[in-house]
């Protein structure tokens, strides 16, 4: 992970995002971006708490939200 002060952001992602594989992509992305966190189901969906510094938590999130519109398409 760089250097930088850490940041943590909880994300909410609802729709279809059970039983098509999601947890794990996420799980691979934090992983593959060296992010500290936790990720699983509640009634809404799918939450997501991440801890690490602001730009590489932006790159995380741009990916998550192409990946959504993949989905929706």
């Amino acid at each position: 992970m760089m250097a930088g002060t850490l940041r943590s952001v909880h994300l909410q992602i609802e729709g279809r995002v059970q039983g098509v594989g999601f947890r794990p992509f996420i799980w691979h992305l934090a992983a593959e971006l060296g992010i500290k966190g936790d990720v699983g189901n509640d009634g809404d969906g799918v939450y997501i708490h991440a801890w690490a510094p602001d730009a590489i938590l932006m790159a995380f999130e741009e990916r998550i939200r192409n990946v959504k519109r993949d989905v929706a398409a």
